[in-house]
């Protein structure tokens, strides 16, 4: 019978041991939660560029910009043909950004440089042109 009784006081600890762990987990999970909401309701999650563009918007109208955009020139499509249009494009053989029309053969441009071979020097041709082979022009005693 004193052996029973251990054996209950023993599980009664254990389950005793068990809610105060559970209690003080069930308690930081309340803490937690907390102060994750209050973070989150104090700290803006916006940039300052956004917070910017959600100004509201000046409903007056500028009369000088409305007066600088009527005397701005329309030009027509005759004249607009007449404009050059440029790209930049990478020429291959250089490795440098070249700005050329848009009518211009880019394939110049964009093919990779050739490997040509560096000539040879002939070395008949420099034992005719030293001046070894050239008659002296001091007299040699014979």
């Amino acid at each position: 019978m004193n052996n029973k009784i251990k054996d209950q006081l023993q599980q009664l600890k254990t389950q005793n041991t068990l809610v105060v762990i559970l209690v003080l987990l069930f308690v930081s999970i309340l803490i937690w939660t907390g102060v994750s909401i209050y973070s989150s309701t104090t700290t803006s999650q916006l940039p300052a560029n956004i917070k910017k563009l959600t100004l509201p918007l000046n409903p007056s109208i500028d009369r000088e910009i409305l007066d600088s955009i009527s005397q701005k020139v329309v030009l027509s499509g005759q004249q607009l043909e007449s404009f050059p249009i440029y790209r930049l494009i990478l020429d291959k053989r250089t490795n440098i950004e070249k700005v050329i029309t848009i009518d211009m053969d880019e394939t110049v441009f964009t093919q990779p440089a050739k490997n040509t071979p560096t000539p040879q020097p002939n070395l008949l041709d420099e034992n005719q042109n030293s001046p070894t082979s050239t008659p002296s022009s001091q007299p040699t005693n014979l």
